[in-house]
């Protein structure tokens, strides 16, 4: 067992470089909350739909995403993250 790597990010000390759980807690359902954030921030309303699927609207127009992995398709064509 290996010691324990300091960071050295002065804004954070003691902050144990090797500590990987902030990442691991990165849940699919975290995931489209971030990244629905990320949409409204850029104008668009997205709705989740009951079968786990997206709508997401802007000016009128709607798109359906069946999923998240097509949510993050669209997000990165309109330029949201």
């Amino acid at each position: 067992m290996s010691a324990a790597q300091k960071s050295e990010c002065p804004a954070a000390p003691g902050h144990d470089a090797t500590n990987q759980k902030a990442h691991a807690d990165f849940s699919p359902e975290r995931h489209a909350s971030h990244l629905i954030a990320q949409l409204e921030k850029a104008g668009h309303h997205v709705h989740r739909l009951e079968n786990n699927g997206f709508l997401a609207a802007r000016w009128g127009m709607t798109l359906h995403c069946p999923d998240l992995a097509a949510l993050v398709k669209f997000a990165k064509q309109v330029g949201a993250v």
